[in-house]
């Protein structure tokens, strides 16, 4: 059986129950480019009417945005969890580190979920997942794609 689910759902649902507006793209049947707006306070460099800078650091900030994209390949699919591998870049190790950080300090329920690996590879623990334990004891993954703005789940019944 196929389970289809558009990148709007999941758009929706994460930002009705976590408030944060994120941007899904399908790269290939594999990968999934997953975005988000990430906002920072740097300090404002002033200038005098001469262009001379006056003070490279001032009290005064400016609020940066910059959209933050992170492409996660489906690696294995095992009934008790997912392999994923995401992409070498400048700052996505600190990227996902923070991430999992926040997630253990502010929502530690969630906590045994995402388990970090070397070389770039994230597992996620769906047996650690008290609302899919009942449809897991029924239910064998075999596969996670992405076909145009779907993520496509297939599993058959045991």
């Amino acid at each position: 059986m196929e389970l289809h689910i558009s990148h709007v759902d999941i758009r929706n649902y994460v930002l009705n129950h976590y408030g944060k507006d994120i941007s899904l793209q399908t790269v290939d049947s594999h990968t999934i480019r997953i975005g988000a707006n990430v906002n920072a306070e740097v300090p404002r460099k002033e200038q005098n009417p001469f262009g001379i800078i006056k003070s490279l650091f001032t009290s005064a900030v400016a609020l940066v945005s910059k959209q933050v994209t992170l492409d996660l390949s489906v690696e294995e699919v095992k009934n008790n969890g997912i392999t994923l591998q995401y992409e070498n870049g400048i700052g996505k190790d600190i990227l996902i580190g923070a991430v999992l950080k926040y997630i253990k300090i502010s929502m530690p329920q969630y906590s045994n979920i995402v388990e970090e690996r070397n070389n770039r590879i994230l597992v996620v623990n769906l047996s650690n997942i008290s609302q899919l334990k009942h449809t897991l004891d029924m239910v064998s993954l075999n596969r996670i794609s992405f076909v145009d703005n779907n993520v496509v789940i297939e599993a058959a019944l045991k």
